[in-house]
């Protein structure tokens, strides 16, 4: 289901260690490239035998609120479901149809269909259920509810497909109410030790929804009635909040609005790979596995939803437990809340002011009420940067941070300086820079440097481009482009004269290398600054950005352009084929076996004439010893050891279905 692939791709976005909602299963998803908009620096004035062409007007110009959705405050959930007017709806498909890089597919029917059943249903409840009449009632309507969503919004017509389905969830609910309240009215007050364990429980399945609505429903009941018992009335509040979020009472014209909330949020899932909508008090699950975004003042690292709150069973913020029964933060019940909703709150800062922490209401097993902690602002845990062992650079002149790390490998009469870049940031211009910058300083600059860009997912196209200027300062090179047209051409900005490196270069990359890191690495080669080591990358040539809707309910990430490199040539759909093999080809799904993914487009030839890099000087030494043995092969290759050159572009591979994408997978 989307909801569940959604909430393995959120969970393992954050790095969780995840009890309750699943992984990736080890596969590692490129990252989203992240664009800040900002001026592209002006090109060299040398003669250019390909003039760059002058970008056209954008059809969706970028509004303060659209370029700061980094910057806002998320917003604390209120624990009703999301929910849009049939107007809204239509001026949302419409900003959609608007912004999208290309024209929009026709979403499959079924997929739509399944996609809808799941973010309608939160908790296994309302559709997903297999006893749920409005599971195939959902699946009955998805061609008219898709038609009448993409009217125009000056159209009088109803969304009556969406009014059918929410009367049908009206009735549903109600009768489920009946099942919850006879249970929880039944329930028998327990030994504070069994209470405690039924208060601690995970209430929902981790994967397909397996358990029917009914019987749901009564366990759900039974388990708030007996604890809500054997505490007497401190549990009150919690209880009620349980009743209101798991089965709410509205009225079929408000379902109708939770139906259409959930109709746009499936469709972009379905027609984007990369895209999702949210509604704005899930809006961090769209940016759970982004690096660039802070997670520095999250209170956990996992939990549990239970009946009555969320247990926390990793990396609990002081003064917060192992084992906590959270039941409210900032005076919000997190009982009944989304997965999304959840995680949301336990990053919304919403103390007022901030310095006065947040309040945090939480039931420990042997106490006998709930009691108040206030968690301060500088206690949240930040594990960011932290290194395994096997990533301590071997050398004692390493250096290391969570985005880029520096060693040096005996090449030769010398050495190499191998900067190994996880994650391409706004400011990895700098970074390099100042990486570039400190080598020259040595008493002994290195003979090369070799970008390990393996396992890079990507990031921000300023940062590429910026890291690209180390290198090739000032050249014009990534044409940006919507519907075919240029919109845009970054150019790679020229660094201070200390920090430019004119000896030889080399990128290594290998299949998980994607997005903004194939820029960078493509941007060398076109510009034949240095060689291209390892293995075929990814392939993920297109542009996602974010930005507030304009109907002011929620937040999109949608695709909006592609890419080219300098020469023209698309990265989408291809990858990289590297000059020289290197490595084991551990070749996993690729941009090109996303169900959705938008066809390659070429773009013009922006070069501008520029002095190829220098060769890599021939060993006349060793290299070596390196902690990665691929790290030593490169450099040889690099280095004029005799090899093959690169094998022919192998032949398509037979496409598989691909892992279904939630809003935040990656």
């Amino acid at each position: 289901m989307a909801r569940l692939a959604a909430r393995a791709a959120f969970l393992g976005g954050l790095a969780l260690l995840g009890l309750s909602y699943g992984f990736l299963h080890g596969e590692r998803a490129p990252q989203r490239v992240s664009v800040r908009r900002s001026a592209p620096a002006a090109p060299p004035s040398a003669p250019s035998a390909a003039v760059a062409p002058a970008p056209v007007a954008s059809a969706f110009p970028a509004s303060p609120e659209e370029m700061s959705c980094q910057d806002e405050a998320l917003v604390p959930p209120t624990g009703h479901p999301a929910g849009l007017s049939c107007v809204d709806a239509r001026s949302l498909m419409q900003e959609i149809k608007q912004r999208f890089a290309a024209d929009l597919p026709e979403p499959l029917p079924n997929a739509f269909a399944e996609s809808l059943t799941s973010w309608l249903d939160p908790h296994g409840l309302w559709s997903a259920s297999a006893d749920a009449p409005t599971g195939p009632l959902i699946a009955n309507d998805a061609v008219a509810l898709l038609s009448e969503m993409r009217d125009l919004p000056t159209s009088k017509a109803p969304c009556a497909a969406a009014s059918e389905i929410g009367a049908a969830l009206a009735r549903w609910i109600a009768e489920l109410q009946v099942a919850f309240d006879s249970a929880s009215d039944g329930a028998p007050p327990l030994p504070r030790e069994s209470a405690d364990e039924l208060a601690l429980a995970s209430a929902f399945e981790d994967g397909d929804v397996t358990v029917p609505a009914r019987h749901l429903a009564a366990e759900l009941g039974r388990r708030v009635g007996s604890v809500s018992a054997s505490y007497g009335g401190t549990l009150q509040p919690f209880v009620r909040a349980a009743r209101e979020r798991f089965l709410p009472t509205l009225e079929g014209a408000e379902w109708q609005r939770v139906v259409l909330a959930a109709a746009v949020r499936s469709f972009v899932s379905v027609v984007d790979p990369h895209g999702a909508w949210a509604p704005l008090d899930e809006e961090w699950s769209l940016y759970a596995d982004d690096p660039s975004f802070d997670d520095d003042e999250r209170l956990w690292g996992d939990m549990l939803r239970t009946a009555l709150g969320v247990r926390v069973v990793d990396a609990p913020t002081p003064p917060l437990e192992m084992d906590d029964l959270v039941l409210s933060i900032q005076g919000v019940p997190t009982v009944g809340l989304s997965v999304e909703q959840v995680e949301q709150l336990a990053r919304a800062d919403l103390a007022a002011p901030p310095s006065l922490g947040r309040s945090v209401v939480v039931l420990r097993a042997g106490e006998d009420a709930p009691r108040e902690l206030v968690v301060e602002p500088d206690a949240a845990v930040d594990d960011e940067g932290d290194l395994g062992e096997d990533e301590v650079a071997s050398s004692k002149h390493a250096t290391s941070d969570a985005e880029l790390a520096v060693d040096f490998v005996p090449y030769g009469r010398g050495n190499a300086e191998v900067i190994t870049i996880r994650y391409v940031g706004d400011d990895l211009g700098e970074r390099v820079a100042a990486a570039v910058a400190d080598a020259l300083q040595a008493r002994t600059p290195p003979l090369g440097i070799l970008l390990d860009l393996r396992g890079n997912g990507g990031g921000s196209t300023d940062g590429a481009a910026a890291a690209l200027g180390v290198f090739a300062p000032g050249v014009p090179a990534f044409p940006l482009l919507h519907r075919g047209q240029v919109t845009e051409v970054l150019a790679a900005q020229a660094p201070g004269s200390p920090a430019r490196w004119r000896g030889p270069v080399a990128a290594l990359v290998d299949g998980a290398t994607a997005s903004a890191a194939e820029m960078l690495a493509g941007g060398l080669s076109k510009y034949r600054r240095g060689p291209l080591l390892g293995q075929r990358t990814y392939g993920k040539g297109c542009v996602q950005e974010y930005f507030r809707d304009r109907v002011g309910a929620g937040v999109l990430r949608l695709t909006t352009r592609l890419y080219a490199l300098p020469d023209g040539s698309p990265v989408q759909r291809r990858g990289l084929v590297p000059d020289f093999f290197v490595g084991p080809d551990e070749s996993g799904e690729r941009e090109a076996d996303m169900q959705g993914s938008l066809e390659p487009a070429p773009g013009p030839d922006v070069r501008v004439p520029f002095t190829p890099g220098p060769a890599w000087p021939r060993i006349s030494g060793r290299v070596g010893p390196c902690a990665d043995s691929v790290i030593c092969a490169a450099l040889r290759k690099a280095g004029g050891i005799p090899v093959a050159r690169a094998r022919p572009e192998p032949a398509a591979r037979k496409r598989r279905a691909p892992r279904p994408h939630g809003p935040t997978s990656r």
